[in-house]
């Protein structure tokens, strides 16, 4: 009974983790606290749109996403007992999103301007690592 209310409580955690990594690539960079000249150039536009022109960090959002999808659905169907490499799943989606993250403020160069944005981005990373390390440390049924 504790793993299936567990498995829950992380279903419900990475569901919202996805429900934020969605909103952090798609709000507008103006919402996010983008002032000033490149408020004017970049204001209406999203991290999403920004991905989809030829930009090596789709790949690294698109990776996230997919990892962290697949283990909210496998924590839904694995009703027996905790499995191993769903948590292994969800720490390599945040690891992979919170570098993207980290990468992202890396090239706004730390501006304290977006820190709206760096606050969702780290947010929907660091959550999956926390979540599957409290799936791999969850006893066992």
């Amino acid at each position: 009974m504790m793993g299936r209310t567990l498995n829950l409580i992380l279903f419900a955690g990475s569901t919202a983790s996805l429900i934020v990594n969605w909103i952090w690539v798609n709000l507008p960079f103006s919402s996010m606290g983008l002032r000033g000249r490149q408020g004017v150039l970049f204001g209406d536009f999203t991290l999403l749109q920004t991905f989809l022109l030829p930009h090596p960090y789709l790949v690294l959002w698109v990776t996230g996403f997919i990892l962290q999808s697949v283990s909210t659905v496998l924590l839904l169907l694995t009703s027996v007992g905790p499995k191993r490499y769903v948590g292994i799943l969800l720490m390599s989606s945040g690891v992979v999103t919170t570098i993207l993250a980290t990468l992202i403020m890396w090239r706004w160069l730390f501006s304290f301007n977006l820190f709206v944005m760096y606050a969702l981005g780290l947010l929907s990373g660091l959550t999956p690592i926390a979540l599957g390390f409290v799936h791999l440390i969850s006893p066992r049924n």
